[in-house]
C-alpha cells in the first residue's frame, strides 16, 4: 500500500509502508489510489498514476507560444536620452532634489489615490529613508523606453513590456521573460535540473514569487521554475515621462491595473 508524502518544495510523491520513495514527488497535487491509479495534477496536465510509477496525462492545458521582444526607443543623444542618462544618475546617487524637480506637481503613484510629490513620498516611504522607489525606477529603466506619442518624441513609456505585450493574453495571468537563455529549472533552486531556457517568452504564471522564484507553466503545459528577476508582468511597474514646458517630467508611476 503506497500513502501519499509531501517533499520540501511542497510536491506529492508516494512511499511505501516502510517509508521508502516509490514514487518521486512531482505533484502539485495527487489522490490517494484506488484500483491502482490515482488521480495526479502537474501544472497544466492532469492524469493518473499507476503504483508502479506509469503516469497517463489524460488532459493538457497548453497555450500558443509568443515572444515579446526588447524595444527601447531612446536616442543617446536626444532630448529624452540625455535627460535620462541623468535621471537614472540621480537614482544610483539617492538625489531627491532632482528626482523632485521632475515630476509633475499631479504624477500619479497608485490606484489608490496617491499622487503628487507628497504621495510619492509616503507611498514609497523616502522621509523614512527608503531606497525602495530608487531600486525600483532603476530596474523600470533598465530596459530602455518606448516612444509613447505616436513618434512625436515628447513622451516615453517604460518597459517596453507594457506597451508591446500581446492583447491575446491575460495580462493579470502571464509574465514576459526579460532575457536570452534563461534557464528554467524544475524546482526552485539553482541547483535543480534544467527543463530548458526562455528567451524573451511569455510564461503563464502559477504562483507569485516566493524566495526569489516564481513557478510558471510552459506552454506544452510543463509546469517548472523560473527566477524571479527575469520575469515581468504587463502589469507590473511602468512609468512615463513627458515633456512640459521644455523640461521632462515623471507623469506617472504605477503597476496593476
Amino acid at each position: 500500500v503506497l500513502s501519499l508524502y509531501k517533499d520540501d518544495y511542497g510536491f506529492y510523491g508516494y512511499e511505501n509502508a516502510a517509508g521508502d520513495v516509490v514514487i518521486d514527488a512531482d505533484f502539485d497535487t495527487a489522490t490517494g489510489f484506488s484500483n491502482g491509479l490515482a488521480t495526479v495534477t502537474s501544472g497544466g496536465k492532469t492524469g493518473t498514476v499507476s503504483t508502479s510509477g506509469v503516469i497517463n496525462w489524460t488532459q493538457t492545458e497548453t497555450y500558443k507560444v509568443a515572444t515579446v521582444k526588447p524595444r527601447n526607443d531612446i536616442e543617446e543623444d536626444s532630448s529624452f536620452g540625455k535627460f535620462i542618462k541623468e535621471y537614472r544618475e540621480a537614482l544610483d546617487e539617492r538625489d531627491e532634489a532632482y528626482i523632485k524637480s521632475h515630476t509633475h506637481p499631479n504624477v500619479k503613484i497608485s490606484f489608490g489615490g496617491h499622487s503628487g510629490w507628497d504621495g510619492l513620498v509616503d507611498y514609497w516611504s523616502l522621509d523614512d529613508g527608503s531606497e525602495a522607489f530608487y531600486k525600483m525606477m532603476s530596474t523600470t529603466l533598465k530596459y530602455g523606453a518606448v516612444d509613447s506619442s505616436g513618434g512625436q518624441g515628447n513622451a516615453f513609456m517604460a518597459p517596453y513590456v507594457f506597451t508591446d505585450f500581446p492583447e491575446d493574453y491575460d495580462a493579470f495571468t502571464y509574465s514576459v521573460v526579460v532575457g536570452s537563455g534563461v534557464n528554467i529549472r524544475t524546482r526552485p533552486s539553482t541547483e535543480s535540473e534544467i527543463v530548458t531556457t526562455s528567451t524573451y517568452e511569455v510564461l503563464k504564471v502559477l504562483e507569485a514569487e516566493k524566495d526569489g522564484w516564481v513557478k510558471v507553466q510552459l506552454p506544452d503545459g510543463t509546469r517548472a521554475y523560473i527566477y524571479g528577476t527575469y520575469l515581468w508582468s504587463p502589469i507590473g511597474y511602468r512609468a512615463e515621462f513627458t515633456k512640459v514646458d521644455n523640461t521632462w517630467l515623471l507623469q506617472f508611476f504605477v503597476k496593476g491595473d
